[in-house]
């Protein structure tokens, strides 16, 4: 039987990036979030890479740092091990040290619906 997997990633809006940048930044968090699983939870990255063949992401923002923070906790406490906590490395437009993006799995959709649920597609 086919599991359902998907990957979140949530956009800290709240920085107004540049489409460039906002764009870098989701890709980070898209491929760190991805390879975390893949090492830690192999089973569920096959099976979203190679099985399900379409690599389902839904992509959130919110409007504030301080939001993403317990997001990513919560994901933890799901059992979602090892999000992806983007931090800007300070080469182009916004403050050093600015978590940009937060990537989530793949994991299982109703561990990854719950943590979006409050949330708008960018």
């Amino acid at each position: 039987m086919k599991i359902k997997l998907k990957q979140a990633i949530i956009v800290n809006t709240d920085l107004e990036m540049g489409k460039g940048k906002l764009a870098a930044q989701v890709a980070h968090a898209a491929v760190q979030a991805a390879e975390n699983i893949r090492l830690h939870m192999p089973e569920w990255y096959n099976e979203w890479l190679y099985v399900e063949s379409v690599q389902s992401k839904i992509i959130m923002k919110t409007n504030s740092e301080v939001k993403l923070h317990p997001i990513s906790t919560e994901a933890v406490s799901q059992g979602i091990k090892y999000p992806a906590e983007i931090y800007d490395a300070d080469k182009t437009q916004i403050k050093p040290n600015s978590f940009t993006t937060l990537g989530i799995g793949p994991a299982l959709y109703y561990k990854i619906d719950p943590l979006v649920k409050d949330l708008k597609y960018l």
